[in-house]
């Protein structure tokens, strides 16, 4: 068996949950971090997550010949 390379890319996401002081249902928020450059994006939502990460990534298929 023959041993592939590919370049690979690492982020870190944290999700957190913040509680307002006011009655209503709690905010979540989240960040994407490129391990390698330090670049940063938040978001609010998951599909926040798929934009920070497209921005982050943007060689990135945003999909694959199946549409997934």
């Amino acid at each position: 068996m023959e041993d592939e390379t590919f370049d690979a890319e690492v982020y870190v996401v944290t999700l957190w949950c913040e509680h307002r002081e006011q009655p209503g249902p709690p905010l979540w928020r989240g960040s994407a971090r490129c391990v390698e450059s330090g670049a940063l994006r938040h978001f609010r939502s998951l599909a926040g997550l798929g934009r920070a990460l497209h921005e982050l990534a943007p060689g990135f298929p945003e999909d694959d010949e199946r549409g997934e």
